[in-house]
């Protein structure tokens, strides 16, 4: 079988996931790729090799450090070198100075921690968190000034922890027992009836002298209607007249 070469003209579609593979029937298809690594994909379907880096200067320290953007706007970006307890600036390939030294920033944070730091930014304002330090916030002043400090969350992040009693009734509130409801007890039936009840049939005479009749140690039961009415709440269940 002759080797056949395809033309790919485009990129556009950027990395297809491995799920894609074989999907010929889209259109993204012919203009996506399985990698593209180090390189970038132009507005007009081609792609580049992307540039190297600059180097601007060495850590302060031998420690790790991090490398964390800090982006204002399309035309204002900043990058933070978060090292062990310090924050320096560097912007348009130099370090930012007060006075002739390196603007420097203390910071909670050690060396083995970086990694683990989660970064929020908005506008002028970065929040960073860990889990062993209260939440800071850097913030980019008028006039170049730097600054980070803890934050200070009105009326939370939460509210206080709820340790009383789950199931008490709110405050004001009142239980009572519904029309018809019966309660547990160690005796049985009051004995007597409540009368006629207007709801019902003018010729029913109400609830007969069974009355109504609580539940004992083993069930509850009611019993009402006719004066023979066949009273509920013995030994296993409920009965119903």
């Amino acid at each position: 079988m002759p080797l056949q070469t395809i033309i790919q003209t485009s990129f556009a579609a950027g990395v297809l996931s491995p799920r894609m593979r074989g999907r010929v029937d889209l259109q993204q298809y012919p203009a996506g790729a399985e990698d593209l690594t180090n390189v970038l994909v132009q507005s007009q379907g081609g792609a580049t090799k992307r540039g190297g880096s600059y180097f601007v200067t060495a850590p302060r320290t031998n420690a790790r450090v991090r490398l964390v953007p800090f982006i204002v706007s399309s035309a204002v970006a900043y990058v933070l070198e978060m090292g062990d307890n310090y924050m320096r600036i560097l912007r348009n390939r130099a370090l930012l100075t007060d006075g002739a030294a390196a603007l420097e920033i203390a910071t909670p944070y050690f060396a083995a921690e970086l990694r683990e730091l989660k970064f929020a930014q908005s506008a002028d304002v970065m929040y960073v968190f860990h889990p062993n330090h209260q939440p800071r916030r850097i913030t980019r002043g008028a006039g170049g000034a730097w600054s980070i400090a803890p934050v200070v969350f009105s009326n939370g992040p939460y509210d206080t922890e709820n340790t009383g009693d789950v199931g008490a009734a709110l405050p004001g509130s009142t239980a009572s027992l519904g029309e018809g409801a019966t309660t547990g007890g160690s005796t049985g039936g009051s004995g007597v009836g409540d009368g006629p009840d207007p709801v019902r049939d003018p010729g029913d005479g109400g609830e007969g002298p069974g009355g109504e009749a609580s539940g004992g140690d083993a069930g509850g039961g009611e019993a009402g209607g006719e004066p023979d009415g066949e009273a509920g709440g013995g030994p296993g269940g409920l009965g119903e007249a």
